[in-house]
């Protein structure tokens, strides 16, 4: 069964931008960061928020760049951020991801329920 990686989902009626990099490395962390930048820059104007999946993502040098990338590129376009799956450890990396991209701050998530939750109030 393939997984969806990015789409536009809806949560008690509202829609967010999902970005699945759970258990992804490599060459597919970037392949699919780029699908989400495309994605966004289409629906640019929507501001959608955006909830991220890293639980078990590899993301390291390349990859990490990438995401420091991307993330500068589409925060200007995004509501709300959450990210779910972070141990204390990639919580560090992210917050450096933060201060690299600028504007309202990613909030950090356990529970994909309430982060789902947060995206869309």
């Amino acid at each position: 069964m393939k997984t969806e990686k990015v789409s536009i989902k809806t949560h008690n009626g509202k829609s967010y931008i999902f970005l699945n990099l759970a258990g992804l490395s490599g060459k597919d962390v970037v392949d699919t960061l780029n699908e989400f930048r495309t994605l966004v820059l289409a629906n640019k104007f929507a501001h959608l928020p955006s909830l991220t999946d890293v639980t078990d993502a590899r993301i390291s040098g390349e990859t990490f760049d990438k995401l420091k990338i991307t993330a500068k590129e589409v925060r200007p376009f995004l509501g709300k951020r959450a990210v779910v799956g972070l141990s204390l450890a990639k919580r560090i990396l992210a917050n450096t991801v933060n201060l690299f991209a600028g504007s309202q701050p990613t909030k950090y998530f356990d529970d994909i329920e309430a982060a789902k939750n947060y995206v869309i109030l």
